[in-house]
């Protein structure tokens, strides 16, 4: 892998058109400014930002995730001393489910979305039930959300990442920064496409750590897996 340096400068030259490698050439891009260091001074970080908008700055339709990029990593070194209540993750779950709803084709998922609305919402204990939130989100009926979802989601957004070579490298990029999470992939270059499908709602969650899946009787919120 090459150092953080030549990577960049390879980056500007890809941009510019003066360097033709595969787009998976800039797997690791973005993950090296997110890792956590033992301590890093405010000129760290500003330095850290300063990278990211540089990378992301030769790139059209970058603006909202360069912001969105930013207020995470800010947010990772300088935890805000309020945490989102309850029925602020509550909210984000439910209008995401109503935001990627029409992707769903599965009749089992469109079901569960739709009782989802309904039923009561039980949060568990986010902090210590990281056993029985991994349990959820490993059930089956979760696997065939995602598969479910990401299937849609490729269709209709890949094709026009794949367009460009560059937008297609940050994608690849996503993928090791997202630590192979293919819904916060697509979530993240869904920021480059206006317009498109809303994953704002999702992010927030993925902000703070936070995933959902569905069980028979509630949706289960905590923290990722």
């Amino acid at each position: 892998m090459p150092t953080t340096r030549k990577l960049l400068l390879e980056w500007d030259q890809f941009c510019s058109g003066d360097l033709q490698v595969k787009p998976s050439h800039f797997n690791y891009l973005l993950s090296p400014y997110f890792e956590m260091p033992s301590v890093i001074t405010q000129t760290g970080l500003e330095n850290r930002v300063a990278a990211i908008r540089s990378i992301l700055g030769q790139v059209q339709n970058t603006s909202r995730l360069c912001q969105w990029l930013e207020d995470f990593l800010r947010t990772i070194y300088y935890p805000p001393a309020e945490i989102p209540s309850l029925s602020e993750i509550e909210s984000a779950v439910q209008q995401d489910l109503v935001c990627i709803s029409h992707h769903v084709t599965t009749p089992e998922i469109k079901h569960a979305i739709e009782l989802s609305q309904f039923q009561t919402w039980l949060l568990h204990d986010i902090e210590t039930d990281t056993r029985e939130f991994a349990q959820a989100s490993s059930a089956d009926l979760n696997m065939t959300f995602r598969f479910d979802l990401l299937d849609s989601l490729h269709a209709e957004e890949y094709p026009r990442i794949s367009q460009s070579p560059v937008a297609l490298a940050l994608h690849e990029a996503f993928d090791e920064f997202a630590c192979g999470r293919s819904r916060f992939r697509y979530a993240l270059s869904s920021l480059m496409l206006p317009g498109k499908t809303n994953h704002l709602n999702y992010l927030f969650l993925v902000a703070h750590g936070l995933d959902y899946a569905f069980t028979r009787d509630f949706i289960a919120i905590g923290r990722e897996c």
